[in-house]
C-alpha cells in the first residue's frame, strides 16, 4: 500500500476536484479528521477571490444545551459560496464518518483563499450539533469576515499570519481606507498644508 506520510491511501479520500478543492483525510493516531482546503490555484479560483463583494452572514453559536447566540456580520462573497459548497458536499460524509467513529474529532485546515474559506465553513459546520466542536487552523488566510464575526471565532479558529502579508489584510474595506486616505491627504496638500 502506498504511505502519504502517516496517512495511508484507505484514510484519504477526495471528496471533489473542482470548484475550491478539498480533501478529507482520517488520522487514526490522534483520533482526528481532516478537512483540507487548498489555496487559490487556477484562473477559476483567482475569480473566487477577486470577487470582493460582500454579503450577510450570521453565525449561530449551539452549545450542549442549545442555540446560545447569533453574530451577525458580513462575510466575502465568493468565500461564503465556496463554504456553503464544501459544506454541501462534505457534511454527509462527516457525518457518516463521526457515526462510525464518534470518539473523533474535526479539525479544517486551509491556506490563503482556502484559509477563508475553511474559516467561514467552520462557522458552517458548527451551527450543527454533531459538528459543534469542529476547529479551524488557517495560513495566510484572506480577509472574509467582518470584526464580530472574527472576534465570536477566537475559541475555535487560529489563523497563522507571516508578518506583513498582504493577502490577509487585503480587502474591499481595506481598498477604501487607502482611498480615503490618499484624497485626505491630497486635500491636505490643496489647503497649502503639508502633503505627509
Amino acid at each position: 500500500m502506498n504511505k502519504l506520510g502517516n496517512f495511508s491511501e484507505v484514510n484519504l479520500f477526495l471528496v471533489a476536484d473542482f470548484e475550491t478543492s478539498f480533501y478529507n483525510i482520517s488520522e487514526p493516531q490522534d483520533k482526528t479528521f481532516l478537512l483540507l482546503i487548498r489555496g487559490t490555484h487556477s484562473i477559476k479560483d483567482t475569480l473566487t477571490a477577486a470577487t470582493g463583494a460582500v454579503v450577510p452572514f450570521h453565525h449561530t453559536v449551539v452549545h450542549e444545551g442549545g442555540v446560545s447566540d447569533v453574530i451577525l456580520g458580513y462575510a466575502h462573497c465568493g468565500m461564503v459560496a465556496a463554504a456553503r459548497w464544501i459544506a454541501k458536499l462534505a457534511t454527509p460524509v462527516l457525518l457518516k464518518a463521526f457515526q462510525n467513529h464518534p470518539d473523533y474529532k474535526l479539525q479544517i485546515v486551509g491556506h490563503s483563499l482556502g484559509g477563508g474559506t475553511a474559516a467561514l465553513l467552520t462557522y458552517v459546520l458548527r451551527e450543527q450539533k454533531e459538528l459543534s466542536s469542529t476547529t479551524c487552523l488557517t495560513f495566510a488566510p484572506g480577509a472574509c469576515m467582518t470584526w464580530e464575526l472574527a472576534d465570536s471565532g477566537n475559541e475555535f479558529i487560529t489563523s497563522v499570519i507571516n508578518g506583513a502579508d498582504l493577502v490577509p489584510a487585503f480587502s474591499a474595506a481595506s481598498v477604501d481606507d487607502l482611498i480615503d486616505i490618499r484624497v485626505q491627504v491630497f486635500k491636505i496638500g490643496d489647503d497649502g498644508g503639508s502633503e505627509y
